[in-house]
């Protein structure tokens, strides 16, 4: 568009449209979740449930009342190649996976 006032015009124009939408929206009702959420749900302080993150598993813990987020020990960043002896290749690596949680087997790259 070669008339910037008409541009920045229309864009306003949109941005207005797209507010009185949204501001047109009902509310959501009271104690809904966001979506993925487990929502509030009450649980006894220091009790514990398996959780997982993909493939990776883990474990909440409940904390005043409420369920933690889903936490697993990592030893490793994933991806990380560290060196390894492997028999008579002394050039041989590991490989944490994906969840941080472990090496592969050594082998030569």
């Amino acid at each position: 568009m070669k008339n910037p006032a008409a541009a920045l015009f229309l864009l306003l124009l949109g941005l207005a449209l797209a507010y009185s939408v949204l501001i047109s929206l009902p509310p959501a009702p009271a104690g809904a979740a966001a979506p993925f959420d487990r929502g509030p749900e009450a649980c006894a302080s220091g009790s514990t449930r398996g959780c997982a993150v993909g493939s990776c598993g883990g474990t909440e813990t409940c904390v005043d009342g409420l369920w933690s987020g889903c936490r697993w020990g990592s030893i490793c960043s994933p991806g990380a190649r560290v060196p390894c002896f492997d028999g008579a290749c002394i050039s041989a690596v590991k490989e944490c996976n994906s969840c941080g949680t472990g090496y592969s087997q050594c082998f030569n790259p």
